[in-house]
């Protein structure tokens, strides 16, 4: 198994608090992890656009699932825990 780097904004380089999953609709090449401020700055980015918000699961519940579909080969998930 690879070496698991501890999720960083992939605004501001700050230690991550969530994932902004997108593969509920369609798109999980667009997850990316996020913290507080910039989860709170896409959702009001979304809104103006009167786009889809995606969902936003807290790093301690997105890691075991990442790590999950990481084990059957899923490569977003791969990129995601730095594995790749």
């Amino acid at each position: 198994m690879a070496k698991e780097v501890r999720p960083k904004c992939a605004y501001c380089d700050r230690p991550a608090e969530y994932l902004e999953y997108w593969d509920d609709c369609g798109f999980a090449e667009w997850d990316e992890w996020v913290c507080a401020e910039h989860k709170e700055a896409v959702i009001e980015r979304q809104r103006a656009h009167r786009h889809h918000i995606p969902e936003f699961i807290p790093v301690d519940e997105a890691l075991p699932r990442l790590r999950r579909r990481a084990e059957v080969g899923d490569h977003y998930a791969r990129r995601l825990l730095g594995w790749e």
